[in-house]
């Protein structure tokens, strides 16, 4: 009688069992790769750089400043594009909380870089109005720290496609 009860009992277990592994197999979602990481955390930022891009046609003042913009604006709408077009597929797939913590980084860092652009302002600030103030900043912006992690968004070329 032992041995009945037992293998009802195991029985129940294996059930038990077999069905976890099953509903689990279905919920598993892979770890994101290192490409899918970079992908989350660049999409911030070329949203960021596209939405500063979009200059209303006052603030240009000549036609070839204006191509200059349109032209950057479509190559960071390219861009983002072809981020979108490789991540959002995978979604699904993937773990939603790496995916979740490489763009919230994503957008750390541009507050971060935000904040260290008013530090180059200060620090420009004696070149106002000066052909070198427009140097002295751009010397001051590459020198963030957050640039270092920012610089694999504007070559993609780490995409499989």
């Amino acid at each position: 009688m032992w041995y009945v009860v037992n293998w009802g009992a195991t029985k129940h277990i294996w059930a038990t069992v077999i069905l976890l592994v099953l509903t689990s197999s279905v919920e598993a979602r892979e770890l994101p790769s290192e490409v899918d990481l970079r992908a989350a955390y660049c999409i911030p930022y070329l949203q960021e750089f596209i939405n500063a891009a979009r200059l209303p046609p006052m603030l240009v003042d000549s036609p070839e400043a204006q191509q200059a913009a349109e032209e950057l604006l479509s190559d960071l709408t390219s861009d983002l594009r072809r981020l979108q077009l490789y991540l959002v597929p995978r979604l699904r797939y993937l773990d939603p909380l790496g995916i979740a913590a490489a763009r919230k980084k994503g957008e750390e860092d541009l507050v971060k870089l935000h904040k260290y652009s008013e530090t180059c302002r200060t620090k420009c600030q004696h070149f106002l109005n000066k052909p070198s103030q427009e140097s002295c900043f751009k010397t001051c912006h590459a020198d963030a720290p957050v640039n270092i992690r920012f610089k694999v968004c504007g070559d993609l070329s780490w995409l499989p496609f």
